[in-house]
């Protein structure tokens, strides 16, 4: 069995199936008050994919008490597709009456070039946004980050060519600068 340590004060045995653990703040019950750590784990040989909330301190923000350990949240989610990257990518939006955190994940299949642009709904499920077909089918390295105007950088290693991009709240991407 494969331990994870999500920095919460748990560590937890894992199924070791998942290929791809990407980490952000997907389902947390406790998201408000104890800034917990999620996870969206998937496995490429089934095309099978699952959140998880890692609970701290015992107790969910309605108090309710819960084990420290990660919790599926939600059901299994069955694609149709075997992902090459899955990238979380977080967008601030500033929303009366509070500023939220976007919960989108990037899933990229690099045998066809599809992309699809997932929201997570804080309860364990996924609401496409957008899908994007006839992408490089030769994009190694997929990062989320702030890089100016962008928050996505593709690179394509065998050719030496990269990209930086935008992609907002709807999925829609936008070609900041390639080179």
């Amino acid at each position: 069995m494969l331990k994870i340590e999500l920095g919460v004060c748990v560590t937890q045995e894992c199924p070791t199936v998942w290929t791809h653990v990407i980490k952000g703040p997907f389902a947390d019950p406790q998201l408000d008050t104890q800034a917990a750590t999620d996870l969206f784990c998937y496995d490429q040989n089934t095309t099978t994919g699952a959140f998880f909330a890692a609970v701290k301190n015992s107790q969910s923000d309605d108090w309710a008490p819960l084990p420290d350990e990660p919790r599926q949240v939600g059901g299994n989610h069955i694609f149709n597709r075997r992902w090459t990257h899955i990238v979380y990518i977080p967008i601030f939006a500033v929303v009366f009456p509070r500023p939220h955190r976007e919960k989108l994940l990037l899933f990229y299949d690099a045998a066809s070039g599809v992309a699809e642009v997932y929201e997570a709904d804080g309860h364990g499920n996924l609401i496409l946004k957008k899908q994007h077909n006839r992408w490089r089918t030769s994009w190694k390295h997929i990062i989320a980050g702030q890089f100016g105007m962008a928050n996505l950088l593709f690179f394509d290693e065998t050719n030496r060519v990269g990209e930086f991009c935008f992609i907002n709240h709807s999925g829609d991407i936008r070609l900041i600068e390639g080179w």
